[in-house]
């Protein structure tokens, strides 16, 4: 069973970590200094509880200034453990953008963009 959750506005996006970056207009800004913006930025967003899942994909809108990324991650939990931050990519109208892939073997993975569990089922899955 295919399941959607949406994250977005500012009261749903409030219950995560900020670091250099504010809300503003209901989405995720990245700092600025000086009127410049600031080279690194990141939310993570608060812990998602899910029916349990082996398989996970993340889409996400934005627009990036000159020289700067999006760089969307998440990790999952299987059991008692977590899995190492996971990258779907990196994303700028500046940059080619290309699928990201990973090892079969490891028991998290990532697969054509999409994050793969091998071994077992995810319970909660974070973003960032």
């Amino acid at each position: 069973m295919e399941q959607t959750r949406v994250i977005q506005g500012t009261e749903e996006l409030a219950r995560g970590e900020l670091d250099n970056v504010t809300l503003d207009g209901g989405g995720v800004a990245l700092d600025q200094a000086g009127g410049r913006h600031l080279l690194y930025g990141c939310y993570t967003g608060p812990v998602l509880r899910l029916p349990a899942f082996d398989r996970l994909v993340m889409s996400w809108n934005a627009d990036t200034p000159p020289g700067t990324v999006v760089e969307a991650q998440a990790r999952v939990r299987v059991g008692e453990e977590w899995s190492g931050w996971l990258s779907f990519g990196k994303w700028s109208p500046y940059i080619q953008r290309a699928s990201v892939t990973g090892s079969e073997e490891d028991p998290v993975f990532m697969w054509h963009n999409v994050l793969h569990v091998g071994k077992g089922r995810a319970v909660q899955a974070q973003l960032r």
